[in-house]
């Protein structure tokens, strides 16, 4: 979540952004995702309407999270809201503290004007949008809040191996074949690999299973089917475009030797 590999960017880190406010969920029945509820504050919190469409971001005791997305801004201590789930009983009319906010609409991004910038949303790559005009100055809108947003130029940042070389066997003058590469990797994500930057495939990452959770980082082996053709050489060639990070230690190639 923390990842910044984007160029000339800010970032909007919305965590504890309540931390020291008490607030009180009340006028729910059953307390579903489908009953407005008032979220009041008691100190002054919110701005305006531009808070509308944002989420207040609050942890059960278990650790799962309950967004109350804002529908209707009526001071600067109330706010009408949606859960997004069944609120637990421990929100349900009780005062507590502490919450995050989520915002979906980012400003202070002059300096980039008209270009495309790549965005990182809690942890997890967001289509690129280009920097325009939006609500309250020059910056962009996402399709949904988040918590955390790093956005900026994007990087793309290329690796490729030298020649296939064996010890004990000459096949400089042969011609082979790559199906699959491995990498052994630390922290890394969203890689693309291939015999050339032509030909790139992404390799997928591995799913958490949890829709509001980052896709966590590989540490370890990373294996890839890539296009294969007979080439001279045998190299294999990876890159980064996505604003996460990537540190390869190693590439291991499955390698077919052909004739002269």
């Amino acid at each position: 979540m923390d990842a910044f590999f984007v160029d000339s960017g800010l970032t909007y880190d919305g965590r504890d952004a309540g931390a020291d406010v008490t607030f009180t969920l009340s006028g729910g029945d059953e307390w579903t995702y489908q009953e407005t509820l008032t979220f009041t504050t008691t100190t002054d919190f919110f701005t305006g309407v531009s808070d509308v469409g944002d989420s207040i971001v609050l942890q059960d005791e278990t650790g799962e999270s309950l967004r109350l997305t804002i529908l209707e801004y009526t001071t600067a201590r109330i706010v009408s809201v949606l859960a997004s789930r069944t609120v637990p009983e421990e929100f349900r009319n009780i005062a507590t503290s502490g919450f995050d906010l989520a915002r979906d609409t980012f400003t202070g991004f002059d300096h980039l004007t008209g270009k495309t910038v790549s965005i990182l949303t809690d942890g997890n790559e967001e289509a690129s949008a280009i920097v325009g005009a939006v609500a309250g100055g020059i910056g962009f809108k996402l399709a949904y809040p988040a918590t955390v947003v790093h956005a900026g130029l994007p990087i793309v940042a290329d690796f490729e191996t030298l020649n296939i070389n064996a010890q004990g066997e000459s096949i400089q003058d042969k011609v082979t074949n790559i199906r699959s590469v491995t990498l052994i990797v630390e922290d890394t994500r969203g890689l693309m690999a291939g015999p050339d930057a032509d030909n790139l495939l992404e390799i997928s990452p591995t799913m958490s299973g949890e829709y509001d959770q980052p896709i966590e980082s590989e540490n370890g082996t990373m294996t890839a089917n890539i296009i294969s053709s007979w080439t001279d050489g045998g190299r294999v060639f990876i890159r980064q475009t996505m604003p996460l990070p990537a540190t390869i230690l190693a590439v291991i190639p499955e390698v077919i030797v052909g004739g002269a």
